[in-house]
């Protein structure tokens, strides 16, 4: 049997937020749709009361689309059992933190039950201070304690509701020794090495009566928070073994799916998909309603070139798009990613710009790495902003604003953190200046972005369809180069080519707009595509067609670029390259690199190094003294 969904239920004193980090890991590497339920009197369902349990596990059960894995942490892992034992839409169960039952017994290991009495009655007399020794204990022995207690802390509740210790009470009473050994479905037991609150012995205990349990080195409690990247590995791997779905995702964002080009009638109605060209990026920037906003296009586009594009519908297509962003971003994040990690190990900085925030991923990247620091999230689109402060509530303050026109005090970041979003500035020059000025003397800027050959199949494709623009004219690495280094901003340019693929050319775009790259191009038509000029596109883009499917490629670039301290300049890359550094290129899947390094240096020249390796504005949080006034 094939999984068709996953479905996630989270334990007691928590809800939906605490699944955050594990999902985008999942979504990187499974194509199964994700559901999360919350349970009642926590969440979104925080003012309803907690039920009988066989009344609350009908409730469930009918939540569950047929053909799913559930995968529940702490309480919700010991639910997910009693659901696949009543229920025949559960195909599978993964448990994290979970318990067969949580109190011990002469045979099972588990928390005394003197402890957890002790711990209902703490509740009873305070229940907001029994929840922060609750967090304490979640985080307790795991080897990051300490940012994961933080974390666990910035998702309070707003209210402590009457359903809490009626949920508590449920925990101490389920008991599924005996389902576990009679379960049909294939099942999977993930324990803390490290765990608090459920001891890592259970794992051989559950292993002693047939029942596939595993540990996660070095963890607590709290699995899907502290230790994503393992958890997800292992359930990628269950998912493979028992019943996977009818496309996966590798961990280097390629994707493989099964499919064809569509039949002559399942292109969609011209009224529900818009097709004409697409541009992706992790956030937005640009000035909404400034003066330069709605110039027409110049030939100089790596100059002082106005955009060849509004950016006021740049702001307002991924503002539309900020809810379902996510569910099809898997490049954006392995690019957010790979960009921190070329950050220097040593690096502690205290004020950190996110400058194209977007969703907030990068900011709750930064957060997890730097607890203490003082993080500014910047975006064009509020929509984004909102839908950030709502769901990844990672930074200390959002802003509004134009990377070129930045309304933020000189010098006062340690950080630039720009992951796939400075494409949409074409007068580099301006931008570098305004970057530099923000940046602290010795503070580092660090950029991804994309170059002009990607999604180069589509726009071969859509070439043989008309003569359109469809695909953004990206600026090349030299452009890039040459303006860090007029800026004084020496550095390293690496470059990468990933490559997703797809089964059919309308899944590409189907991706491109959930993730709101519709075409904002002066130059391209107006109006939908029609369904005939869709069936044209998908025919010409079969020619491209491969083993892995129809091809859709990214050209990223990667900038470490650093500010001079007060006694001069930092020749960052020169320091690299008088070493002799080299490192080896790296190809796997459709991922390659990042590939030829370039060295930015003081006097002006580019040189390769070998091939590198991966290794007006307005604030409504008081982003500390950094923000000043709105720039005319």
């Amino acid at each position: 049997m094939r999984f068709e969904h996953l479905v996630l239920i989270h334990g007691w004193g928590c809800d939906r937020r605490i699944w955050q980090l594990l999902q985008e890991e999942l979504e990187e590497r499974l194509a199964l749709p994700v559901k999360i339920l919350e349970l009642p009197g926590f969440g979104a369902r925080r003012g309803e009361d907690w039920p009988q349990l066989n009344k609350l596990l009908g409730e469930l059960a009918q939540e569950i689309p047929r053909n799913s894995l559930l995968l529940g942490h702490s309480l919700g892992g010991m639910l997910a059992v009693r659901l696949a034992a009543c229920s025949e839409r559960v195909a599978g169960v993964i448990t994290l933190a979970a318990n067969a039952r949580f109190t011990a017994t002469a045979e099972w290991p588990a928390m005394a039950p003197a402890v957890f009495d002790a711990f209902c009655a703490a509740f009873a007399a305070g229940p907001a201070q029994a929840w922060q020794r609750f967090c304490g204990l979640q985080a307790q022995g795991d080897e990051n304690a300490r940012i994961l207690l933080k974390q666990l802390r910035a998702l309070a509740p707003p209210a402590i509701g009457d359903a809490w210790p009626a949920a508590l009470e449920c925990l101490g009473q389920l008991d599924n020794r005996l389902l576990l050994q009679r379960l049909q479905q294939p099942q999977l037991h993930l324990l803390g090495e490290r765990d608090a609150l459920v001891p890592a012995g259970v794992a051989e205990t559950l292993r002693a009566l047939g029942v596939a349990a595993e540990t996660i080195a070095g963890a607590g409690h709290a699995l899907p928070l502290g230790h994503a990247p393992a958890v997800a590995a292992r359930i990628d791997a269950f998912v493979q073994r028992h019943g996977g779905a009818e496309g996966f995702i590798d961990a280097e964002g390629s994707i493989t799916a099964e499919g064809s080009i569509p039949a002559e009638g399942s292109i969609p109605a011209e009224d529900s998909l818009d097709a004409e060209g697409f541009i992706v990026a992790e956030g937005s920037i640009g000035a909404e309603g400034s003066a330069a906003a709605d110039n027409t296009d110049t030939a100089e586009v790596g100059g002082e070139a106005a955009e060849p594009f509004s950016k006021t519908a740049v702001a307002r297509s991924f503002g539309r798009a900020a809810a379902s962003y996510d569910a099809a971003a898997h490049l954006q994040r392995a690019v957010c990613r790979q960009l921190l990690a070329g950050l220097p190990a040593a690096a502690q900085p205290r004020r950190i710009l996110d400058l194209g925030s977007g969703t907030g991923y990068g900011s709750a990247l930064l957060r997890a790495r730097f607890p203490a620091a003082e993080i500014v999230a910047l975006d064009l689109a509020e929509g984004m902003l909102a839908y950030a402060r709502a769901s990844r509530p990672a930074a200390d303050g959002y802003i509004a604003a134009d990377a070129e026109r930045l309304p933020l005090a000189e010098g006062s970041f340690d950080l630039v953190f720009s992951s796939m979003a400075l494409q949409w500035c074409y007068r580099l020059p301006q931008l570098f200046a305004e970057l530099r000025r923000v940046l602290a003397p010795g503070g580092r800027l660090l950029v991804s972005t994309l170059g002009p050959g990607t999604l180069r199949e589509l726009k071969a494709a859509w070439s043989q369809v008309d003569s359109g623009v469809h695909v953004n004219r990206f600026l090349p690495a030299a452009d890039w180069a040459a303006a860090a280094r007029r800026a004084d901003l020496p550095g390293t340019v690496q470059k990468e080519e990933r490559v997703l693929h797809y089964a059919c050319a309308m899944e590409l775009m189907r991706d491109l707009k959930r993730i709101g790259a519709n075409n904002v191009n002066r130059d391209a038509g107006r109006g939908l595509t029609g369904r005939q000029r869709l069936r044209r596109l998908s025919q010409a883009y079969e020619s491209q067609r491969g083993a892995a499917g129809l091809p859709a490629s990214y050209e990223v670039f990667y900038l470490q670029l650093q500010r001079g301290s007060a006694s001069g300049e930092r020749d960052v890359g020169g320091e690299n390259a008088a070493r002799g550094e080299r490192a080896e290129s790296t190809e796997s899947g459709g991922h390659r690199g990042p590939g030829v390094r370039e060295v930015i240096t003081e006097s002006g020249g580019i040189s390769a190094s070998g091939a590198g390796k991966s290794p007006d504005a307005r604030s409504d949080t008081g982003a500390g003294a950094g923000v000043r006034g709105v720039r005319s």
